[in-house]
């Protein structure tokens, strides 16, 4: 833990050292940055040159000063594919778009088969939707629209009994 110091402008800063150089005095931050220690950063090499003596120490101040707006490596997110073809990250979160998969996945046919598995999960989506959208599917619809022939019986009726004859005597 480094020792905390309040600006006028900038609030609390933690520095983990500091070097002064007459009225120049910059500090090491517990974060790795370099600051006035007014809390105002570092404009340039030199100044980190004029104050810093020590090599290794200035050699790491001029490393963070190249590198100070570079993005930090973000780590790759593996994708799980579910049984009903979906997908998700590994910390639970659904795959939304077509970008994140890119972005997780590196070129090659594993990529092609994530992408097609992605459209065709996103179409069955969007028939789905629009069957709910429907009154009743498509049952609901046919039924709703009345069917314009007749229905007829499907079997058909037996003849009337012929009546008993009388029997004849001799």
């Amino acid at each position: 833990m480094g020792q905390i110091l309040f600006t006028k402008n900038y609030g609390e800063i933690e520095i983990e050292k500091s070097w002064a150089k007459g009225t120049a005095h910059i500090a090491k931050l517990v974060g790795g940055a370099y600051v006035h220690i007014s809390g105002l950063p570092v404009q340039s090499k030199a100044e980190l040159r004029e104050v810093i003596t020590d090599p290794q120490e200035l050699a790491q101040a001029l490393d963070w000063f190249d590198h100070r707006h570079d993005e930090p490596e973000k780590e790759p997110r593996r994708l799980i594919l579910n049984p009903d073809g979906t997908m998700i990250f590994d910390d639970g979160t659904p795959v939304t778009s077509v970008s994140e998969i890119v972005e997780a996945i590196k070129p090659g046919p594993l990529l092609d088969a994530a992408l097609l598995s992605f459209a065709k999960q996103q179409e069955k989506e969007k028939k789905a939707q629009a069957a709910a959208k429907r009154p009743g599917g498509r049952a609901g619809k046919k039924v709703s629209q009345g069917s314009k022939k007749t229905s007829k019986p499907t079997t058909k009726e037996a003849p009337p009994k012929p009546a008993p004859q009388p029997e004849a005597t001799a």
